[in-house]
């Protein structure tokens, strides 16, 4: 559904406007027509500004997929792998089958499941301790990274230690997740 067109009118006035300087510029009543004849409070700020910066290609489709965001001011960031950092070859047979006994618990005939993140929710380590659960020994499952208390969604030691019970390995926060 299209914008009214006074709200239309009021977003192309102003064009790098953000919402706060629409909510001075505009009647409130017209703002808030825009938040909920666009779908809410992210559809509505792209609206105003000037461009949508997005970190995934799924993220930029679904917004301009919405006629939220026109596709020439949307901007694909990426995820921030560095594929020649992060590829396969870079360690010898004997150092792979090393570094997946010593450190990862792994046997060389196991398949390893990773992540590397923030102990948080958000990065779907609910449903990864639950898909190990179901595993059976022919995976081994490794979480890599940092608590982070802050976020209100930090996993409490309840959960990493279910996981742990369950196989999950916890290595903690490291700088050398490439090898």
């Amino acid at each position: 559904a299209a914008l009214p067109m006074h709200i239309a009118r009021a977003a192309a006035l102003e064009r790098s406007a953000t919402l706060a300087d629409a909510r001075r510029q505009f009647d409130e009543r017209y703002v808030r027509a825009a938040l909920a004849k666009a779908g809410g409070h992210t559809v509505a700020a792209a609206r105003f500004s000037d461009a949508e910066l997005v970190q995934g290609v799924e993220d930029r489709d679904r917004l301009v997929g919405s006629h939220a965001y026109p596709r020439r001011r949307t901007r694909l960031l990426g995820n921030g792998v560095d594929l020649g950092r992060f590829r396969p070859g870079v360690l010898t047979a004997d150092e792979r089958t090393r570094l997946r006994a010593d450190e990862l618990g792994a046997r060389d005939d196991q398949i390893v499941v990773g992540m590397v993140g923030r102990l948080v929710a958000e990065k779907g380590l609910l449903e990864l301790f639950d898909a190990a659960r179901r595993l059976d020994d022919r995976y081994v499952v490794v979480v890599v990274g940092p608590d982070d208390p802050a976020k209100p969604d930090a996993l409490d030691r309840e959960t990493i230690r279910g996981a742990t019970e369950h196989g999950v390995r916890f290595l903690g926060m490291r700088d050398d997740v490439d090898r």
